[in-house]
């Protein structure tokens, strides 16, 4: 027991804000790493309707051309949703870094 606490308020109260940095990183780098997938989401989905963006912009690039503007335009299209969860999960890594060194 931590100060009276139970495990659940011990966990709640301090092992969950200890982590929590450390938990919004791990799921940005998951969400990075899975989101850009190209040949596991090529060889597995089958049907257009349920293509991801990686494997959508793969179509621009063709044999003997490359189509440049749509591929870019979609690129910059596709890095938005990341580009907001980070943007949102920004305090959690701020956190983590200054845990320990700054007295609040």
């Amino acid at each position: 027991k931590i100060d009276g606490c139970t495990f659940g308020q011990a966990f709640r109260k301090v092992i969950l804000p200890i982590t929590l940095p450390g938990i919004a990183a791990v799921g940005v780098y998951a969400l990075l790493f899975s989101w850009s997938e190209l040949m596991y989401s090529m060889s597995i989905l089958t049907t257009k309707s349920k293509q991801t963006i990686p494997t959508f912009l793969q179509l621009f690039v063709g044999q003997y051309q490359t189509r440049w503007g749509p591929l870019f335009a979609g690129s910059i299209l596709a890095t938005i949703p990341p580009l907001i969860i980070f943007m949102i999960l920004q305090k959690f890594f701020i956190t983590g870094l200054v845990s320990g060194s700054v007295k609040e």
